[in-house]
């Protein structure tokens, strides 16, 4: 199973991208709440956690995701 970076970097992306900007809506949603710059030092952990967070929420290979965030995979 790959993480979201190592599969990106083994694919090509058309160089307008896939989907077209002018497709896209902004929505902005605001709660008040600041969102803190997250130290480079825990960048990698912090997508480790949501890659393995949306694994489970998804439920693909439940069992996989748990076993290796447990074991430091």
């Amino acid at each position: 199973m790959y993480t979201v970076t190592s599969r990106i970097r083994n694919i090509k992306q058309p160089q307008l991208g896939y989907i077209p900007v002018s497709a896209l809506n902004v929505v902005k949603y605001s709660d008040n709440n600041e969102i803190k710059e997250v130290n480079p030092y825990y960048k990698s952990i912090q997508g480790m956690a949501v890659d393995y967070l949306t694994r489970y929420m998804t439920g693909t290979f439940k069992q996989y995701s748990v076993s290796n965030v447990s074991n430091g995979r």
